[in-house]
């Protein structure tokens, strides 16, 4: 296999460029082609060799999806004793964090 060289890969990316163009601009390939002043075989000739390329191309994994966040009900119920405690000084007392988890609920 031929090893790319560093002219070739600018060369790539040049004409990856200009077909984007060619696209972009929604002109027939032989007005675009004069419009630039390339040959017509010229972008034939890199629009096949850039599609074999791209088709041997290892595919990438796409990045793996996650399901929606869910959140649960959090309900802070205060404790009576420990509340009236903390109003007369004495010392704190420890509060009380219910978690309601209903099932299928989103």
């Amino acid at each position: 296999m031929a090893r790319k060289t560093r002219r070739d890969l600018k060369k790539g990316a040049f004409w990856r460029r200009m077909l984007r163009g060619r696209a972009d601009s929604r002109l027939s390939i032989g007005a675009w082609c004069r419009k630039q002043g390339v040959r017509e075989s010229a972008f034939y000739w890199w629009w096949t060799r850039l599609a074999a390329r791209d088709a041997t191309r290892p595919a990438v994994a796409p990045a793996p999806t996650l399901p929606p966040a869910r959140f649960a009900s959090v309900q802070v119920v205060a404790n009576m004793v420990g509340d009236a405690a903390a109003s007369a000084g004495d010392p704190p007392v420890e509060r009380i964090i219910e978690s309601c988890i209903a099932k299928g609920t989103s």
